[in-house]
Order: structure tokens, then sequence, then C-alpha cells
């Protein structure tokens, strides 16, 4: 037996819909003699149920249309430029877990296309899926400090380091939901332009902004490595996108495109060859035509305020020596301003293995301090001592640790200085007056030239300071110092600004007031009026005890004078010393006549180290600003597409119109005034010539051509308009235009000319048009296919009804009357008869 299944009690509450039982066979037997009208009537229910079969299928009809088959081929392509993405991102942070979480992403994001385009409710699905990834993302920080309940404050201070860091960053907490969130929809995004709007190619080529934009800021042993991941997966994805389908459109076979994908994967062997070989060129990343390592950067100020009170470093010192920890110095004097030095790769030298950076000071080193690092924050850099001699490092030291020759600073190369990281610094005790005044300073030959570079012309003051200072040596430097720290008068914040002559002379002999940082700075310049070679060191000074540690926070910031002699290298200046008789070691808290700055003097953590100094913001910044006007130039083109549209259109209906004659010229003028008038949202676009003088102002040129195109359309004229009757409906429609251009206000005209409204709905489709691809075509399209194959279910189920009535006796008149006529013996108000499929009877409500 054969049963047809339909959904019961849709629509069926009689039980109409009930299953049938067909006879084995019956299929083959849809027609033969009857033996009798009964007989007749079982044929012809059978030969229609068998129809059904036919259309329906056995199964019988479901109570919604299948969806259409989801397109892999576009998601495909879309996953690898996707994935692709992840993977060069993930470069940023020289993070394999950053990758994989990010490849996870994409290919969620592809997952949640699928799931849009196998609903009959994508609008909503669509919805769920970002909700599902914006909770997906907050997730990622489960098991970080904080968890998701701090995301705000976890995803601010990730941003915070890759401001300050250079490539590559610490793959913090923070920059997890950021990476899955980003990912995710730019691979939904790909997969549903590719796939829900049946643009594949343009689906595939989305996410490639963001590859070349992440491509910029990848470290130097990461190149090659993202040439490879940005090649290799849109190889593939082009391959994909381009197989679908064979010459006229017929589909290949599985096997020939796996050949040819074997194929294909032989040849890209040679050309990942050439791409190890171009990237060993610098073919795909050349040397910057402009290095900004190579420029020096003004100091930023960051106030103590802004920065959370914590301990930064721990100290172990023996008793009387308090510092300087220096961070970095500023030693070029550039229009006024004190900048720090430029940095530059061969400045940083590996740590010796015996640790001795100075051979002569390391055999008088008898100071040994003991640095263990707690909370330095976003900074590469280790603090370390001015005259250090010899530095002792662990045996699990980070491999990337270097010293800058000119600046003496101890770094990473890139990231974080490690946390919990000790290490031992030997230096000779500090120089006293009496060693000072037997001290050679360093001569400018043995100098860079950036140490004694300060205004040509020395002001008055200090002319008369040198002139009664005495001719050289320590003695000199002293008596110039003291002509400023004798009468000077502390005021203000200590940020970097500005140090030029006449601020100088002011200090000396007019206000006498200055910020810490103005008091270092003009002691730098009179020293190098003086002759000597000196710098402003910055850092910190002293200590605090705590639980009966020695520890630095960030209110111990300072900046100092630092000067070089021979045998001693660069030794900072900080405190009040009498003339010619004080000991530069400091206590263990600071000199009471030390001023101390309130505020950091440089960005102490900002990263000034390799390969650029340029931070991660201030570059994708400018990389969106050389890219913003190739975006306004694509916006500026879309809006004004509709004017060359549409002037184009004109050009081939005014083309069209000659060809077909008179009659013609007048069908183009009439639908240029009326598309017109649709663009301006001016009355209905659907209304007849005549029928429109109704929706606009009484005009008489209006009137006129309205009862000329209706004569020339389907009227007297119809026949054989004259070329004059096609000329008149020329100028008419170009009067009319004009006027209703003029009559209206300028944005309603801007409007017009940028709509595309009479594109997409012209007043009538016998004249030649042209229109631009609307970006939702697709899915109109698929909502239509839908729609189509809904009202054919319905018609079948309704066949499918007309059967059963047949078979339950519901006869048409034909079969009634075959079968002796209608009979008054029996009779139903509705429904079934009570006697089944009699020839006896007889329905009077059935249908």
């Amino acid at each position: 037996m054969t049963i047809l299944d339909d959904p019961a009690g849709l629509d069926d509450p009689a039980g109409l819909d009930d299953p049938v039982e067909v006879p084995a066979g019956a299929a083959a037997e849809v027609w033969r003699e009857p033996r009798d009208a009964a007989d007749l009537a079982d044929l012809a229910y059978v030969a229609d149920l068998a129809y059904v079969a036919d259309v329906v299928g056995e199964s019988g009809p479901a109570l919604l249309p299948p969806l259409p088959p989801v397109p892999l081929r576009p998601l495909l392509a879309a996953a690898l430029t996707s994935v692709s993405t992840a993977l060069v991102i993930g470069g940023i942070f020289d993070s394999w877990a950053c990758r994989l979480l990010g490849v996870f992403a994409a290919l969620a994001g592809i997952a949640g296309v699928a799931l849009s385009l196998r609903t009959r409710r994508p609008a909503l699905m669509q919805i769920t899926v970002l909700v599902g990834i914006g909770v997906l993302a907050s997730l990622t920080l489960v098991g970080a400090p904080g968890g998701p309940s701090h995301l705000p404050s976890v995803v601010n201070a990730a941003f915070t380091a890759g401001r300050l860091l250079h490539p590559p960053i610490p793959f913090d907490a923070g920059w997890r939901p950021v990476i899955f969130a980003v990912l995710a929809v730019i691979g939904y995004g790909a997969g549903w332009i590719g796939a829900g709007l049946d643009r594949p190619l343009l689906g595939t080529i989305v996410p490639l902004p963001l590859v070349l934009l992440a491509s910029f800021t990848q470290p130097p042993n990461g190149q090659l490595l993202v040439a490879i991941f940005i090649f290799m997966p849109l190889l593939a994805a082009l391959g994909v996108l381009f197989s679908a389908s064979g010459v006229g459109g017929e589909k290949l076979d599985l096997a020939f495109e796996l050949r040819r994908a074997s194929k294909a994967a032989v040849f890209a062997v040679p050309a990942l060859g050439l791409l190890v070989l171009f990237n060993s060129a610098s073919f795909l990343f050349p040397a910057p035509a402009f290095n900004p390592d190579n420029k020096p950067q003004k100091p930023h100020a960051v106030p103590l305020s802004s920065e959370v009170d914590r301990v930064l470093f721990s100290v172990d010192v023996p008793p009387g020596f308090g510092g300087p920890w220096r961070t970095g110095v500023l030693d070029v004097y550039d229009k006024g301003t004190f900048e720090l030095p430029a940095q530059t790769a061969s400045r940083l030298l590996p740590i010796p293995k015996d640790g001795v950076l100075d051979a002569g000071r390391a055999a008088a080193a008898s100071l040994h301090v003991k640095i263990t690092t707690v909370a330095l924050g976003n900074s590469p850099i280790l603090p370390t001592v001015p005259t250090q001699a010899r530095l002792v490092l662990p045996p699990g030291a980070p491999s990337d640790l270097r010293l800058d020759s000119r600046t003496g600073v101890m770094r990473v190369t890139a990231g974080r200085a490690p946390t919990g990281f000790t290490y031992e610094i030997d230096l000779p005790p500090y120089p006293d007056s009496d060693q000072l005044l037997a001290a050679t300073p360093t001569p400018k030959t043995s100098a860079p030239a950036d140490d004694f570079a300060a205004p040509s012309a020395m002001p008055p003051g200090v002319q008369r300071v040198l002139r009664d200072a005495p001719p050289s040596g320590w003695a000199r430097l002293d008596y110039v110092r003291h002509q400023l720290l004798d009468h000077i008068t502390a005021s203000g914040a200590g940020a970097p600004a500005p140090m030029t002559a006449s601020r100088v002379e002011d200090m000396l002999d007019g206000s006498r007031k200055g910020t810490p940082f103005e008091i270092v700075a003009a002691q730098v310049l009179l020293a190098r009026w003086a002759g000597f070679a000196a710098r402003i060191g910055y850092g910190f000074n002293g200590f605090h005890i705590e639980n009966g540690q020695d520890v630095i926070r960030p209110n111990n910031a300072a900046q100092w004078l630092e000067v070089d002699f021979d045998r001693y290298g660069w030794v900072p200046l900080l405190d009040k010393p009498p003339r010619a008789d004080t000991s530069l070691d400091n206590p263990k808290q600071p000199d009471k006549d030390v001023v101390a700055s309130d505020q950091v003097a440089v960005e102490l953590f900002l990263p000034l180290g390799l390969p650029r100094p340029v931070p991660l913001f201030e570059l994708v910044r400018a990389r969106l600003l050389q890219a913003l006007p190739f975006v306004l130039i694509l916006l500026a083109l879309q809006l004004t597409a509709p004017i060359v549209v549409r002037a184009l259109r004109r050009r081939r209906r005014e083309q069209w119109g000659r060809a077909m004659g008179p009659r013609g010229r007048i069908a183009v003028a009439y639908a240029e005034w009326r598309d017109l008038a649709t663009d301006l949202n001016v009355g209905d676009p659907f209304a007849t010539p005549i029928e429109y003088l109704a929706n606009v102002e009484v005009d008489h040129d209006h009137t006129e051509l309205a009862w000329l195109v209706s004569r020339a359309m389907y009227g007297d004229l119809a026949a054989d308009p004259s070329e004059a009757d096609a000329a008149a409906a020329e100028e008419l429609s170009l009067s009319l235009q004009r006027r209703l251009r003029a009559g209206q206000p300028t944005q309603i005209r801007v409007l017009a000319a940028l709509s595309q409204a009479s594109m997409r709905k012209p007043y009538t489709d016998e004249v030649p048009n042209m229109g631009l691809p609307a970006p939702g075509a697709a899915v109109a399209r698929r909502r239509a296919t839908i729609a189509g194959e809904l009202a054919r279910r319905r018609r079948r189920r309704r066949l499918r009804r007309e059967v059963r009535d047949r078979r339950l006796g519901f006869l048409p008149p034909l079969f009634r009357h075959s079968a002796g006529g209608p009979s008054a013996g029996g009779h139903s108000a509705g429904g079934r008869s009570a006697g089944g499929p009699s020839a006896g009877g007889h329905s009077g409500g059935g249908r």
C-alpha cells in the first residue's frame, strides 16, 4: 500500500486530510474502461491521486518548502581570507594563542552565516548571532584578573599597553574579547556578503583591508610568516571561488576539481620559494625611506596623579647609597628644547657574558646593588645606575636584554620588562670633591656633538658668570652651577618645557624662579657653555622603607644633571654640594635641599626602542588617514553614480526613440518627465498622463503634453504622429523638467540628483532603463523563491483535498448525472454524505 501523508489538523477540522490508502499498482492503472459509474468515479480518483503523487512525491507535501542549499564555496572562500586575517593579526602579538583564538572567531562568524541561511527568519538569526558573538567575546575573559565583569578596564589596560609598546605587543587578557569580536564580525560580514547577498568575490576581499593594515605592524622576525599567511589563503580562496563551474555553467566533477587542486598545489611550492626569496631581498617589506628611529623625540610629561601608586621595583643597597636609578637621558638640544636621543639598532649591544661594562671602573667597583623588578608597567626599560661598571644577570635572564651604548639604559627589545627579575650592579663609589678636582672633563673631540650643543648667543648674565668662574675643571663647573642654585627658587610643576638662552638669563638675573625641570635644564646649558659634556638624566632618586625593604614608587621620580668625566663616566649631580667640599654619595632619603618634581619628567613607561618608536595607535591612525582620501573618493563615486547612470539612460533612450520614430520620441520625452517627478517625489508615479494632471499645479504646457502623449500612444495620432509632434513633446518635457526643478528647495533638488527611485521603479518599462545593482537583490530573489514555493505547495494541498473529496463521494456533476441523476432519497446539509460514494447520495453543501 502507498500512503500519501499530510499533517493532520492544519485547516482540516473535519479530518479531510487523514491518510488515504491507495491500492498498489494504481499509478500504473491510470485509465481503463469502467465497469459501472462507481468504478468510473474510483478510476477518476486514482488518476488524480497518481497525478498528485507524481507532482509532490509519495511522502506528500511538507508544511513549508525546503530552503535552498547553503552555498558552500562563497563561505569557504570567505573563511580562508578571514582565517588569513586572524593569522596576520596574531603576528602583531607574536602569539599562537592569539592566532588560534582569531581563527576560531573567524570560523564562528562563518558558522553564524550558515545558520542565518538555514532559517526562515534570517533577520532574527542575524541579531542572535551578533549577540552571541558579544557574549562569547566577554566569556574569553573567564580566568583573567577581574573576569568579564571588568571588561572595560581590562580592555583599556590592554589598549594602553598597545599604544606604548612596540610589536610584538604582549597578548594581554584585554585583547581577547577585542580580537574575538573583530574577527567574528569580519568573518560573519564576509560570509554574508559572499553567500547571503550572492557577491562571493566581494565577500572574499572584505577582510583584505584589515590584513594589509595589520601587515604594517609586524615585528621583523615575523614578516616572512605574514607573507605566507596572506598569500597562501588568498590563493586558495580564489581557487575555490573560480572553480565553481566549468564553461557555460556546467558543474565540474569533484574528482576533476581535486586533480586540478593537486596540480595547483604543486605550482604553489615554487611560488612559496619565490616568496621566501623576495622576503630575504626586502622586496615585500622594503626598508622605509624615512625611519623615525633616527629622529630625536620630545619628552612627554606624565603627572603622578595619572599613575597608580605602586611599588615599581625594590633595591638592596649598601648603607649611604640611594641612587639615582636611571631610566633615560635627554641629551639632544634642538631649537630651545631638550629631546630624547634617536633610537637606532646599532646602539643596542648584547650584555657581555662576564657582565663587565668598563674594565677600569670594574676593577675599582666596591658597591654592590641588587635590583628586583615588581611592577614597572608598560615599559621595556629596566633601571640602572649611571656609573655602573658590571652587570650580573641570573641564568634565566631574557635573551633579548640589551644595553644602549649611548644612554647606558638596559632594556628588552620587545614587550615589557620582566616582572620579578633580579639582577645585580657593581660600581665604584661616586667621586668626592677632591677626586673631581683632579678629574679631567671629557674633551669635545671624544664626546658626541649633542653633549655640547647650546645656544650660540650667550646672554650677558651667562657671560658674566663664565668670566668670573675659574678657568677649568670641577671648580669651574661647581662655580657656574652654584651661581644658579644659590639664588633660584623652585616653583611650578616639573614638566619638560623649552629652555632658551633668554630663560636662563631670567633665572640668573631676572625672576630667579623656575620649575624643577627648568633648574636642571639650565644647569645643563651652563655646563655646556662652560665647556663640559652634560645632559639631563631622569628616572628615580632615593627609596621608601616599607616592611624592612627599600622600594621605589612613582613619587620617587626625579631628573638631574649628568656630567662626563674621564675615568668616572657620567657622574650624576643631584644635591646642593658646598663648593669643592662635598661627597656626591646620597643618603637613604633625598637631601632636604634637593627639589623633587611633582611630575614624572618624561613618559617613563614609554618605550623608546626598536625597530620604530611610533606607537601602534599612531601608525594605525596614519594608515587610516592615508586611506581616507580613497574612501572619500569611493563614497563620492557611489553618491554621484546615479547622476552618471541617469545621463547614460537618457542618451540610450534618445537613441532608442530616434530609431522608433516620432512615437518613440514622444514616449521617451514623457518618461523623462515622469521619472524626474518620481525622483522629486512629486505626485503618483502610477497615474496615467491625464490622471497626473490633478497631482500637480495647473499648467498649460503640462496639459498640452499630457493630451499629446495620450493621443500619440492610444488616440487618433497613434497611427502616424509627425516629427513636429515629437519635437513639441521634447520641448514641452524639457520645459516642465526645468520649471519643476526650479520650484523645489535646494536640498530636495540635491536629494533628487542622488536618488535611485526612478531607476528602481521607472515610470514605464517600454523604453530602455538602466539602474545600479541593489545590495539586497539576492535576498529579495530568495524571498520571492520561497514565496513562490509556498504558493505551489498550497495549490498542491488543495488538489489533494479535491482528490480525497472525490474518493469520499463528492463527484462532479458529470459523474453524478452519469450515475442516474440526483435523487431525493438521501440528502445531507453539508460535509460527508451518510451513504458514502453512492449514486443516490447528494450533498447540498459539499465542496
